[in-house]
This record gives structure tokens, sequence and C-alpha cells, in this order.
């Protein structure tokens, strides 16, 4: 959605919409680094808050319903705040399920707005 909303010249290949997805396959190597953990955590989750607040925004100038990408970006947020702001001792694994959830929201949303 959001490479359709530049003008043809300022597009990249849709194939390197997916190369932050390669990261995932690295993770299991540095799960005893946690600084490097911590900075890969950390882009995903404000990565996922960029881009539904993009999402959200482009919705509401087409005029189309955004009820979804408001509660994916309100989860994913909610996420961010409890990994970076919590002392609790399960943060990692409440932050990763909200995260979870945010992205499924999204999804959600942004396949409504195709289809509609």
């Amino acid at each position: 959605m959001i490479r359709e909303s530049k003008p043809i010249f300022a597009r990249f290949p849709a194939i390197l919409s997916f190369l932050p997805f390669t990261l995932l396959f690295f993770v299991p190597l540095i799960l005893d680094q946690l600084v490097i953990y911590n900075l890969i955590i950390g882009t995903f989750q404000g990565g996922c808050i960029i881009v539904a607040l993009l999402i959200f925004t482009l919705s509401q100038f087409s005029g189309k319903n955004y009820k979804w990408h408001i509660l994916g970006t309100c989860t994913a947020l909610s996420s961010f705040l409890v990994f970076w702001l919590s002392a609790l001792p399960e943060k990692i694994l409440i932050s990763e399920v909200l995260l979870a959830i945010g992205i499924l929201f999204l999804s959600k949303g942004i396949k409504e707005t195709k289809l509609n």
C-alpha cells in the first residue's frame, strides 16, 4: 500500500519489501547477545509503529475504514512501551505477543482496505 502510493519512478522492487524478514533467520544466532537482540527487537517494534502510522495516514486520506489500523497501531505502541519501559520479569513474552497481535490487526486492516 505504501509502495503503491509513491510515484512510479520512486518505487523500489516489491521483492525488497521482504528483505527485513531475512533477519528472522539469524535471530537464533544472536540470542545470547543481549545488546544485539534488543537492538533488533527494538528496530522491529519501532518499524512496525512507523509503518502502522503511515498506513493509517494513507487510509485516512483515502476515506477508508481504518479502525483495524488504529487498533494495530495502539497494540504495537503498547508492545514497544511494555518492552522498553516495564520492569516486569515477563516483559519480553508480553511485548512479543502484543507485537504479534498488532501485526495481525494491521494485516486484517490492510486486507479489508484492499478489498473495499
